[in-house]
């Protein structure tokens, strides 16, 4: 996938001004761990985040349609069976395609080593104050106590991926990229202070999803309607729906655990093929000198 293009100032300034009204409804007492925010973070992951993986149709459907979308398809599948079978394994796995996925938010750094300890700070950010939300999250998502240990991993390693975060927010203040900056100082604040579905919330759907969105939807006005109703749309429904599978599947004591396990275990299963697959396409084409859409 092409690398996303630095955040436009409206966008940097609306993660920066949600981040803030969250911390303000925060220390205005608000219950933002409780269910009712819980269900609105998943919600704004899934409406909001998803929309860009849904290119991934369009992009591996421009030749051998049929093959490359059973590739696609194994793969998800393939991460919810392991998801079934060995649900720590899936979660250790989640997380490490997550560093790698988002570090590409920083390619503009042009140091891959800050921006890898800048995704993993923000993933790790939570295990500083919210250690007990963390341990929770964990063991719902793969309903087994010993995935809580994962979360003390985080915490141990979070002092060290922010600070690798800090620097790169100052390399990108030095360098004038100022709304990558500001945006991704704003990430740090919402994932260290807010709770974690909170936190990321803001982080995916106002940050991650607009960059990549903007780095793959073609030029004009008519052509993004079309890729909007033909594309983007249907596919996010259908996000949507396996999400809903999933809630059905994997139940849990109350609707807010439901609800994230739900929305994470349908980000992984869709992750998975939006990393692999084109890489996965342009290893086995480059040996017949075929452009791969990667």
């Amino acid at each position: 996938m092409a690398p996303p293009p630095a955040p436009s100032a409206a966008s940097a300034a609306a993660l920066v001004l949600a981040t803030g009204a969250a911390l303000a409804a925060s220390m205005a007492g608000l219950p933002l761990a409780g269910a009712t925010a819980t269900l609105a973070a998943c919600a704004a992951i899934l409406l909001f985040g998803l929309p860009h993986g849904a290119l991934d149709l369009r992009l591996l459907t421009q030749r051998a349609p049929v093959a490359r979308l059973a590739l696609y398809l194994g793969l998800a599948a393939a991460m919810l069976a392991l998801w079934r079978a060995a649900p720590i394994a899936a979660l250790v796995m989640f997380l490490i395609m997550a560093v790698i996925h988002f570090a590409e938010d920083w390619a503009a750094l042009e140091e891959p080593f800050l921006a890898l300890g800048t995704a993993a700070g923000l993933l790790a950010a939570p295990g500083l104050l919210h250690m007990e939300t963390l341990h929770g999250l964990f063991t719902a998502l793969t309903g087994e106590a010993g995935a809580a240990v994962l979360g003390d991993v985080l915490r141990l390693g979070a002092p060290v991926g922010l600070m690798l975060a800090l620097v790169a927010v100052l390399a990108l203040l030095r360098r004038g990229q100022t709304a990558l900056g500001f945006a991704t100082g704003a990430a740090l604040a919402g994932l260290v202070l807010l709770p974690p579905a909170i936190g990321f919330a803001l982080y995916f759907a106002l940050l991650h999803s607009p960059q990549h969105l903007a780095a793959e939807l073609p030029e004009g006005t008519a052509a993004r309607r079309r890729i909007w109703s033909r594309v983007i749309l249907p596919m996010t429904g259908l996000s949507l729906l396996i999400a809903a599978g999933l809630a059905l599947i994997e139940t849990r004591p109350t609707p807010g655990d439901t609800a994230v396990v739900a929305t994470f275990m349908a980000l992984s299963i869709l992750t998975t093929p939006h990393m692999l697959a084109p890489r996965l396409i342009g290893w086995l084409e480059a040996p017949r000198g075929l452009k791969s859409p990667a």
